[in-house]
């Protein structure tokens, strides 16, 4: 590829174009002599056109023509054909541009192959399994790699270019207290299918951080988080320096850059920080929203997070939820904790995947059949055991009413219904948002899977299958086995296309 004319499509949303980013990093790092192009929207144009690793940035012509869909369809095919690339990556599968690409006889089109009605038009397909869970959707844009190489690409932090005159207008925004002793960024918006914590605890932890520590905090947003921030601003008895609505995309990168640590759920500017290696505290408190996709990926950071006594289907897209379980259960004095421990440590978590299992995962242990003394005796209670030691969460469940009765005695937290009652099996796993289903008996292949498909209907994701009855010397090799199970699912080669 080197030498070529490389196109990458992500003209979508700032966090999703951020996580991005490396993937950009890694085809010029792979293929120095080529010519990237990226194609991206008017808001995150500021963004892109600062690494160091594009030659060009182009904006989203559907910005640039605004004309109907038939004469812009004509218009970035000819635009496209102008261009005369040789591979294009979507890494966003825009309908327009894999249509515009395929019309302008681009060979290399590459993209995701699970992609049902849009793959049709790819060429060298990438089978992306979302229900891997240990990919993260950094890892996820980094496989469209794979079609051209023999081994995984390592993710590397990619390089932005900030000028020395970014820098003097960010520290025009700041206080000469918060230039001197530093300051932590508080971004409050949640974004789309994630919840928001209150106003009123980020105000009871800004004056923690204030009257605690030297640091001053920093209150970012968009015009969409001038309420939140006017309540902030009421609550507090300190004084944070507002900044909401008042910072450009770059001014906001620049301020974000310089941070001691930045405050908030999954959203564009928590992306920044993990770009710019800063430290992270990530609210994340729903069930749905999942730092193994979306967390601070390869930067120290803590996860915030404490749902597990809502018994509530969770999927922030489909409904809107008004309970507070899980908002509620995270306080400021939880999160405070949080921040003068992640600005002490110089690497947290040592392994970011073992850390996310910790904090968002759930073992439902499904056993039918007690004949088997070994299960019993020594395999069970090692895997529960190693569980605990770790705080993970975990429940038996099975068919047999014998089973419950039998080590009710022993287990307080067993789940019993029959196979024909599917919907009772699939509000349970969804309502403790399962991650890995381990059987200690053989399973029913066709019932079980019918249940991972029912699952995936109401919160998006299947749990991973493991049916290992060997017992487990370590929560290293147990967690090891389970996430390996899962990466399993990511190993199908590319595949070409017919057409």
């Amino acid at each position: 590829m080197d030498d070529s004319k490389i196109c990458i499509v992500r003209n979508d949303k700032l966090g999703d174009v951020l996580l991005t980013c490396p993937m950009i990093h890694a085809v010029k790092t792979l293929w120095p002599s080529s010519e990237v192009t990226v194609i991206v929207s008017e808001l995150t144009y500021p963004v892109v056109s600062r690494l160091s690793t594009v030659d060009h940035v182009l904006i989203d012509y559907r910005q640039q023509f605004r004309v109907s869909s038939l004469t812009l369809i004509k218009k970035v095919t000819e635009a496209l054909n102008e261009q005369s690339f040789d591979y294009i990556f979507f890494a966003h599968m825009d309908p327009l541009y894999v249509f515009g690409a395929y019309l302008a006889g681009i060979k290399n089109r590459v993209g995701d192959a699970n992609n049902l009605i849009l793959s049709r038009f790819i060429s060298k397909k990438v089978p992306i399994s979302w229900h891997d869970f240990t990919k993260h959707e950094i890892e996820q844009q980094m496989r469209l790699l794979e079609p051209f190489l023999n081994e995984n690409v390592p993710f590397k932090h990619p390089e932005f270019i900030f000028e020395e005159k970014l820098e003097e207008e960010v520290a025009t925004l700041l206080t000469p207290q918060a230039i001197e002793n530093g300051y932590i960024v508080i971004h409050p918006s949640y974004g789309e299918g994630n919840r928001g914590w209150s106003a009123q605890d980020y105000a009871k932890l800004i004056d923690l951080i204030q009257t605690k520590t030297s640091l001053q905090v920093v209150i970012t947003g968009s015009d969409l988080e001038q309420d939140i921030a006017e309540v902030i601003m009421e609550f507090t008895h300190t004084n944070p320096i507002n900044l909401v609505s008042k910072t450009t995309v770059e001014q906001l990168f620049g301020l974000i850059k310089g941070c001691h640590c930045i405050i908030g759920a999954e959203t564009g500017p928590v992306h920044m920080a993990t770009l710019c290696k800063r430290p992270v505290i990530s609210i994340s408190p729903t069930k749905y929203i999942k730092p193994f996709r979306w967390g601070p990926f390869g930067t120290n950071h803590v996860v915030i997070k404490n749902n597990q006594k809502c018994d509530l289907i969770c999927h922030t897209y489909k409904q809107n939820c008004e309970e507070d379980y899980c908002l509620t259960s995270i306080t400021a004095n939880d999160v405070f904790s949080a921040t003068t421990f992640i600005t002490e440590q110089e690497t947290f978590p040592k392994n970011q995947l073992y850390y996310w299992f910790k904090t968002s995962g759930t073992v439902a242990i499904l056993l039918d059949d007690l004949s088997n003394e070994e299960i019993i005796e020594t395999t069970l209670p090692s895997i529960i055991t190693l569980l605990n030691q770790e705080n993970i969460r975990w429940f038996l469940c099975t068919t047999k009413p014998i089973v419950k009765d039998t080590l009710s005695n022993l287990y307080s937290d067993i789940f019993l219904a029959k196979k024909t009652q599917i919907s009772k099996w699939v509000k349970q796993f969804c309502v403790t948002d399962v991650t890995v289903i381990h059987t200690l008996s053989e399973p029913q292949t066709l019932w079980i899977e019918s249940i991972k498909k029912f699952i995936a209907l109401k919160i998006d994701k299947e749990p991973v299958l493991v049916n290992q009855t060997e017992s487990f010397s370590s929560i290293k090799e147990l967690l090891d086995y389970y996430l390996q199970t899962a990466q399993r699912l990511s190993q199908n080669k590319y595949e070409p296309s017919n057409s």
